[in-house]
């Protein structure tokens, strides 16, 4: 006699055994599934923790952009009202060198006006570049090869480089594509770094200029061996310098010009080694 759920064998009936496969199969595609949301749900959380820091990033450049506007007109009025005396001191200083000429005074008078005349050039120099910060800046585009623009502006600048003891060292990606950039505005950016760079090695040293596309940028790489920038330093700051005659307001000019032309200036430096700036900007832009 058969007991009842037993087979002859004294097993299980078949059945039984279907719903423990069932069962193990059920818990294993669980497993997986459990397995692969924990997976998706990380995952999502570094896109969100990404999404959080970029977001922190725009929020703070949006910060610094209407901080810079405000400061801007405000500088825009007080360049107008400091212009105008000291376009009139500059005239009446001149004028008074002239006469000074005529009736050879002694040369500790003449010498008196000429430091006179020259820290008023360097007040008007410095005036005229913190106009140039406190406005928009206004670019006409132009197809341009920028090797060659770099190019041209190492060209202009390899004799005084070569007096001050600098070997300048170029590399340029050949078949660039052309970029719609403000020429003059970029030659500005590349004649102002390639000036800190020199300036940063007064003993002379090697400057290294790059020119490549990577990752739908197009990148001028600008390095120097000098003594480097100390970390504390914010060199983007207005009237930041780590020059003794510097008016700090280069560096700020150069990073408003790459910023209007949709680009990104950043830099590496270290101490006793040197300093390295990369211009990147982007291979597609509205001529606008």
């Amino acid at each position: 006699m058969i007991a009842d759920g037993l087979t002859p064998a004294g097993q299980p009936p078949s059945h039984a055994w279907d719903g423990a496969a069932l069962l193990r199969r059920m818990n294993t595609e669980l497993q997986g599934q459990v397995a692969q949301q924990t997976a998706d749900l990380c995952q999502a959380n570094e896109l969100l923790r990404a999404s959080e820091e970029r977001l922190r990033a725009l929020q703070e450049q949006l910060r610094e952009k209407e901080h810079l506007a405000a400061t801007g007109t405000i500088a825009a009025k007080l360049a107008h009202e400091i212009g105008n005396p000291l376009n009139g001191m500059s005239l009446s200083i001149q004028l008074l060198e002239l006469q000074l000429g005529k009736l050879q005074e002694d040369g500790t008078v003449v010498s008196s006006v000429r430091v006179l005349k020259n820290q008023t050039l360097r007040l008007t120099s410095l005036l005229r570049e913190f106009s140039v910060l406190s406005r928009p800046q206004r670019l006409t585009l132009r197809p341009t090869n920028l090797g060659d623009l770099v190019q041209d502006v190492l060209s202009a600048e390899l004799p005084l480089y070569t007096l001050h003891g600098i070997v300048v060292e170029q590399r340029v990606t050949p078949d660039l594509p052309l970029l719609q950039v403000n020429q003059d505005k970029l030659k500005q950016v590349v004649l102002n770094l390639c000036k800190n760079a020199v300036e940063a090695m007064p003993q002379g040293g090697t400057l290294t200029v790059l020119v490549y596309n990577s990752r739908n940028q197009m990148h001028v790489e600008i390095a120097d061996t000098g003594a480097g920038i100390p970390a504390d330093v914010d060199i983007f700051a207005p009237f930041v310098s780590t020059k003794t005659e510097g008016s700090g307001l280069g560096l700020p000019i150069v990073r408003q010009i790459v910023d209007a032309h949709g680009g990104t200036l950043t830099y590496t430096s270290a101490p006793g080694i040197g300093t390295t700036f990369v211009v990147g900007l982007p291979l597609q832009r509205d001529a606008s």
